[in-house]
């Protein structure tokens, strides 16, 4: 069964590694901490770590902004460096994790009804679905979760 969240997650740092902006640092952050339960368990250290890493460049870079002069230049040289390297280590994590993700084009999504079937039980579990949903999902069963939340007064 492919990764297609390993498969998000690499598409997420390739795109950052273009220009890593804080909001792509946060989008890499999120696709990793949704990777942890698909991982090998010897793998959550790393995912962790890399989460850690991520977030100390992306504070470092943001600290370095807001400084003046050299000091900035110098601060903001290091920070994206040090945020470039963050970027790449979430990627060797996730190519670890999954390595035919360095290889996704679009047209590895599912398209027949067992695939689509199969990766929408494993996104549900990513996302921490109740034992219901998995059951109607497998059974191709509609079942919708709504919560709502009234703004009338009662």
């Amino acid at each position: 069964m492919r990764n297609f969240t390993a498969y998000a997650a690499r598409e997420a740092v390739t795109f950052a590694l273009l220009h890593p902006t804080p909001e792509d640092v946060a989008d890499i952050r999120r696709h990793l901490m949704a990777l942890g339960p698909d991982a090998p368990a010897a793998r959550h250290l790393d995912i962790v770590e890399a989460d850690a890493a991520l977030e100390d460049a992306n504070e470092a870079a943001t600290t370095a902004r807001k400084l003046t002069g050299v000091a900035r230049n110098l601060a903001v040289a290091a920070a994206d460096t040090q945020l470039r390297d963050a970027v790449r280590n979430a990627e060797r994590l996730i190519l670890a994790v999954e390595p035919t993700a360095a290889r996704f084009r679009g047209t590895d999504m599912p398209v027949t009804p067992d695939a689509i079937t199969a990766a929408a039980a494993v996104a549900y579990v990513g996302v921490r679905a109740s034992a219901e949903e998995l059951r109607a999902i497998a059974q191709g069963t509609p079942v919708v979760q709504v919560y709502e939340a009234s703004n009338v007064p009662a």
